[in-house]
């Protein structure tokens, strides 16, 4: 059976996530899914998050992700420094831990 799935401010809940697409769900790679943006930040797991997503294009999902607005901010404050508050007021620090950083 083909079904979209969409879901949206995943926002760094990685084991929330595999278990909604995984146990509850039971994406198949018929599904089409659509992942609109807010993967990061306020979590514990951003890169969890990002690196499972990847792995579902990887396996022949058939993936389609949108950045937010969280993903928007990250870019900027990689851009231009005066965004960095802004950012960190947003989660920004729980991505970076993700990461080792």
């Amino acid at each position: 059976m083909k079904r979209r799935i969409i879901v949206g401010d995943i926002h760094g809940c990685f084991k929330t996530l595999r278990s909604l697409l995984e146990d509850k769900i039971k994406i198949t790679k018929e599904d089409k899914l659509f992942f609109v943006g807010d993967f990061i930040d306020r979590g514990p797991s951003s890169r969890e998050v990002l690196d499972y997503l990847i792995d579902l294009k990887w396996r022949g999902f058939k993936v389609l992700a949108i950045r937010g607005n969280h993903e928007d901010m990250l870019l900027q404050a990689v851009e231009d420094e005066s965004y960095l508050h802004a950012w960190f007021n947003n989660g920004a620090e729980y991505t970076l831990k993700s990461f080792d950083v």
